[in-house]
């Protein structure tokens, strides 16, 4: 496994880990939530966290 396919496995799971998180005020949530959100170079929003 290359350092590209770790960081993609070690997003997945934390974009998991803020889908499944109990409360969406929280500061972290939404600080991690705006960071996976983020688009990438091509416009795409590989990582985006699903609404509950």
């Amino acid at each position: 496994m290359d350092n590209n396919e770790y960081l993609e496995l070690l997003l997945k799971d934390v974009q998991s880990v803020v889908e499944n998180h109990q409360s969406e005020n929280s500061k972290l949530y939404k600080q991690l939530k705006n960071l996976l959100n983020r688009p990438n170079e091509k416009g795409e929003q590989p990582f985006k966290v699903q609404a509950h």
